[in-house]
Parts: structure tokens; sequence; C-alpha cells
């Protein structure tokens, strides 16, 4: 469900997480204004926001975090 409401509200990129696999799917907003998926992020790569080109997360970081609960 929020994926259609903020695809109908035009919030310009969506991610997913996924804890248990250890990823990160990252959805765009394209010129339909519908969702598709940009990229998928491994545990131990580094994430790049489109919307926020320097932002930056070292998911080997978030993941690991996770592990620790």
């Amino acid at each position: 469900t929020k994926y259609a409401l903020y695809e109908e509200s035009g919030v310009k990129e969506y991610w997913v997480v996924f804890p248990s696999e250890h990823v990160l799917q990252q959805y765009v907003l394209n010129e339909n204004e519908k969702y598709e998926l940009k990229s998928s992020f491994v545990e131990d790569e580094i994430f790049n926001a489109h919307i926020f080109p320097d932002l930056q997360i070292d998911l080997s970081e978030i993941f690991e975090e996770e592990e620790e609960f």
C-alpha cells in the first residue's frame, strides 16, 4: 500500500529494505510517474541516493547493526 500511495503522491525515490536478505532496492519515479527499479544493493556495497547525490550509505554498517539484535 505504501508503494502505491508514495507513487500517487509523487515521492521521487522509494527504498525497500529486506533485512534478512541484506538487500536494499531503490525505486525511482520515471517520466510516466511510475516507479521503476533503479538498483539493488547488497550488504557490502555503498548505496547512493538518486535524489540526494551526496548521500552515501555503507550498507555493511547498517546490516551489521541489524545482526546485533
